[in-house]
């Protein structure tokens, strides 16, 4: 009885332990996931580096690990959708059950992935006279190419408005929106 009653112990407290370590590697992969997304428009090397760099950072080693996970980022596209996915496995050391033949590790496995969403806007711009005097204006003509520029070309869809003493709608929300509105904002 005593030891059935042990074995019950050492499986509660492995798994526990199992248990946390599954919960540790799915915050980092979760992590990892949406700072690869935050970070896709530097492209796809720089936001993986980000992504590994951030699961590294939130899944730190202990001494039960067996050995240090690695995560695997991975860039695709869902229906039209930009998606990260990333997964991890951790091999971590089992304290009682490694007493038995064959139990000395147990993997525990997390994925993960982050979609980015259509976007739909619409850039407002100031070209009152106030944006003159100010040298905004001069400034406005250079960051509002440089601002469209961060969005997808072939997905999103942006249009542009101006507004003085009127508003008016420049151009239509659509996609390939990019040089037209670079165009006219010149």
């Amino acid at each position: 009885l005593i030891i059935g009653l042990m074995l019950c112990s050492a499986l509660a407290i492995d798994i526990t332990f199992a248990y946390v370590t599954k919960a540790r590697l799915q915050k980092a992969v979760d992590a990892a996931c949406l700072v690869g997304m935050q970070n896709l428009a530097s492209g796809q090397t720089a936001a993986k580096t980000i992504a590994q760099n951030t699961f590294t950072a939130n899944y730190p080693t202990t001494g039960l690990d067996a050995s240090t996970p690695v995560v695997a980022v991975s860039f695709s596209t869902i229906s039209g959708q930009s998606a990260v996915t990333a997964s991890a496995t951790a091999t971590i050391r089992t304290i009682f059950l490694g007493l038995l033949p064959g139990q000395k590790s147990y993997n525990v496995v997390a994925s993960g992935q982050a979609l980015r969403g259509y976007l739909a806007m619409s850039v407002v711009l100031d070209r009152s006279g106030s944006m003159s005097s100010n040298g905004g204006g001069t400034a406005l003509k250079a960051a509002a190419p440089m601002f469209v520029d961060y969005f997808n070309n072939t997905t999103d869809q942006v249009g542009m408005a101006s507004f003085a003493s009127n508003a008016t709608t420049d151009i239509a929300i659509a996609t390939n929106f990019q040089t037209t509105i670079s165009n006219k904002v010149s």
